[in-house]
């Protein structure tokens, strides 16, 4: 019980210590619509799942080496997001957009370090993930890294990144058979993600690529511990066309031209 007590005294110290540096530091960024609103809501994400990730260690419920991964992609992507979200600049866009200006200037930019950053995360997690076995350990590191990435590629506008990340999970949880590994630290993202998404979806909050990042890490790290092959296999697909895709187009603008995208696209959020 004393364990469960300081748990809540940590996230109550966590929580108060994000809201002073916001007030503190002002991070706020324009909207779609041209309005400021808070741009780093994915702080709180961050704060509750890793005290969820911690306590998972101490209670019966999954395992103590899944949760150990839990905390360390929680920690490590969200890092990485955060760095973004303070330095980084909109002028370069893409994947691709980012190693260009790396390879072809010599400039390293946050992009390109969220990248590298999570692709060397994306491999040791699923060292963890697979036991070494070599096809295994290739096939969970693409999900990671992809699920990561096409969360944060989704979050420009309202509703969208919370929304796949939902149904992401919602779908690893019945692959799995409705039990997780660690579902301490799951239960923990997703309640604090839909605290969130109640100021995301009303265009209030962004969740920031720290927010994004992070709830990428942990859809990738689900399915990486807790489905199969197959469903590896599909979830990295799809994932991957939606990069490819939105290296060469507007993932927006192919959601405008159809109705069906665009109706379900309208009750997600603000627009």
């Amino acid at each position: 019980m004393v364990l469960y007590l300081y748990a809540v005294l940590t996230a109550l110290v966590l929580h108060a210590a994000i809201v002073i540096m916001i007030r503190r530091f002002g991070w706020r960024k324009e909207n779609f619509k041209n309005e400021k609103v808070l741009s780093v809501s994915g702080l709180y994400i961050i704060a509750y799942g890793a005290v969820g990730a911690v306590m998972a260690r101490y209670t019966p419920l999954g395992s103590d080496f899944a949760a150990r991964l839990y905390l360390v992609g929680i920690l490590g992507f969200g890092a990485f997001g955060f760095a973004d979200d303070l330095f980084g600049s909109r002028d370069v866009g893409g994947f691709l957009g980012h190693f260009k200006k790396l390879f072809k200037e010599g400039k390293l930019t946050t992009g390109a370090l969220k990248a590298l950053g999570g692709g060397i995360l994306a491999v040791y997690l699923s060292y963890r993930t697979s036991g070494g076995t070599i096809w295994l350990w290739a096939l969970d590191a693409a999900t990671i890294a992809l699920a990561a990435n096409t969360v944060n590629l989704l979050d420009l506008r309202p509703g969208r990144a919370l929304f796949v990340f939902f149904l992401g999970i919602a779908l690893a949880v019945v692959l799995a058979g409705v039990w997780l590994s660690a579902p301490v630290p799951v239960f923990a993202v997703m309640l604090s993600a839909a605290v969130v998404a109640y100021y995301d979806v009303r265009g209030k909050a962004m969740l920031g690529d720290v927010g994004s990042n992070t709830l990428g890490a942990v859809l990738g790290l689900t399915l990486a511990l807790d489905t199969g092959p197959a469903a590896k296999i599909a979830f990295a697909v799809v994932f991957l066309a939606i990069n490819l895709y939105s290296e060469r187009r507007s993932i927006s603008a192919l959601i405008e031209r159809h109705p069906l995208l665009r109706s379900l696209d309208s009750r997600l959020g603000v627009r």
